[in-house]
């Protein structure tokens, strides 16, 4: 899919991204050895520039692979978007059979210390293992396995950068192969592939904001629903009450908190702007999903014409997998 794994080193010192999956894999020829390799190039082009049109072709490979036999999937792509389009696929592909890794690069191919083979080479063996199809959609670079309703990336450049803050990494790739020590369920989310166009924002709460990011959405016809990423645990300033409820009463809103570990505190506070009262004034609970999960969410349930029940339900499911 593109991404600092196909970067190549421009005259000005710049990179773009140029190599085919067909190129990196010539380039690492010890994955003949782990299985029969097809390879696909669907876009050359960094993660900030994928679109949910990229995301369904995606996914129309991967079922087109699937239905010829094939289990095992390594998808590479820019950091920058990966969180968000490998929790994705997790939710388009929750009740298939299916091994898929995400893995990329934080280094390109001509910088030293480049980890874009390692990266691929670990997310081979961990797409081979037989208990990855149990698992869900995982993310793997650095040697460490992600589940990918969990992963964040947190740092800009660091090797290190993906971290999964409520639980850590699942398992890891140490000696050549792959190695789970913790099972997360499944999503098994009822999803069919619906694809109406969904416009659905974000809005990050900050200290003394004003209203007018909220007023806009209500007003704005293009926008479909909202996702309010509150602070702590997902409270808003007592002033922006009001003009989220004339939200929540045109468009799904959903709250969840912008610190992006933890839960959202749903009885612990009971003054205005507390997360219980604004789920209780109609806003979806996000619980355990951060902001960008959030909102791929509730962008493909809406595509898959989801209304408020469906998607209060699925956000309590989905969220609270991992809150027995």
């Amino acid at each position: 899919m593109g991404g600092t794994i196909t970067m190549s080193a421009q005259a000005d010192g710049g990179a773009l991204p140029e190599l085919s999956a067909e190129d990196i894999c010539r380039a690492l020829p010890q994955l003949d050895r782990l299985a029969e390799i097809s390879c696909c190039t669907l876009h050359k082009i960094g993660s900030p520039s994928l679109s949910t049109v990229d995301l369904f072709h995606l996914a129309d490979q991967i079922n087109a692979w699937a239905d010829q036999g094939i289990k095992s999937f390594v998808v590479m792509q820019g950091t920058d978007t990966l969180e968000e389009m490998a929790f994705a696929i997790d939710v388009m592909f929750s009740q298939r059979d299916l091994s898929i890794v995400f893995t990329a690069a934080m280094r390109g191919p001509s910088q030293l210390g480049a980890d874009g083979s390692a990266n691929l080479m670990a997310g081979a063996r961990v797409a081979l293992h037989p208990a990855t199809s149990e698992m869900g959609t995982v993310v793997v670079i650095n040697d460490e396995i992600h589940a990918a309703r969990l992963v964040e990336k947190r740092h800009a450049f660091n090797l290190r950068a993906f971290v999964s803050p409520n639980l850590g990494p699942v398992g890891w790739v140490v000696e050549g192969r792959a190695r789970y020590v913790a099972a997360p369920k499944r999503l098994q989310i009822d999803y069919n592939e619906g694809r109406e166009p969904v416009n659905v924002e974000l809005i990050r709460c900050v200290f003394d904001m004003s209203p007018a990011l909220i007023d806009f959405c209500t007003l704005n016809d293009d926008i479909d629903a909202v996702v309010v990423e509150g602070v702590g645990g997902g409270n808003i300033a007592h002033w922006l009450v009001e003009p989220l409820k004339r939200l929540a009463a045109k468009k799904p809103v959903v709250i969840c908190s912008r610190t992006g570990g933890g839960e959202v505190l749903a009885s612990s506070y009971a003054e205005p702007g507390s997360a219980g009262l604004l789920v209780k004034d109609g806003a979806i609970n996000g619980t355990t999903l951060d902001g960008l999960k959030c909102r791929v969410l509730l962008k493909l349930l809406l595509a898959d014409g989801a209304q408020h029940e469906r998607l209060k339900s699925v956000f309590d499911r989905v969220a609270r997998l991992y809150l027995q």
